[in-house]
């Protein structure tokens, strides 16, 4: 009886899973197609591809003498990346940024070239007489330290 029961259930948790997954299915609106001019043009290269008798030999060759021009370029960069140190515009190297350490040079800084802007006239600050404060005590009523002096 037990295996009985555990089969069916069983067959019920299997049954409800598959319908609780759904299959995903990929459906683009449009169909992609190339326009007719690019379906021509290649066509047309197709054309010339097969039209043309390959030649490998030329093909290594036209490689092999771009890849010397290329060694060539990079021998002659090389030299450009020395820095001289002699020359009177080179001021040094900082390495790391500021508060690191500065490779051939010294680091000086001043603030001769910095204009700081400061007031003109310096206004003093006027005391307003105590007569024209507004009283913080209640609104109309006296404060009570001032009856105790007029007493």
């Amino acid at each position: 009886l037990a295996q009985a029961e555990e089969a069916q259930l069983h067959r019920i948790a299997t049954s409800q899973s598959q319908k609780m997954v759904r299959p995903i299915q990929y459906e683009p609106v449009k169909k992609f197609k190339l326009s007719k001019a690019a379906m021509d043009r290649y066509k047309a290269i197709t054309a010339e591809v097969k039209a043309k008798k390959m030649e490998p030999k030329a093909a290594i060759e036209a490689a092999n003498k771009c890849l010397k021009e290329i060694e060539d370029m990079t021998a002659k960069n090389e030299d450009a990346d020395e820095i001289n140190e002699k020359d009177a515009d080179f001021v040094g190297i900082m390495l790391g940024g500021p508060g690191s350490v500065m490779k051939g040079g010294e680091i000086k800084a001043g603030t001769d070239d910095v204009y700081l802007e400061e007031p003109r006239v310096v206004v003093e600050d006027d005391d307003e007489p105590e007569d024209d404060l507004r009283s913080l005590w209640g609104d109309g009523e006296k404060d009570p330290a001032e009856e105790d002096e007029e007493e």
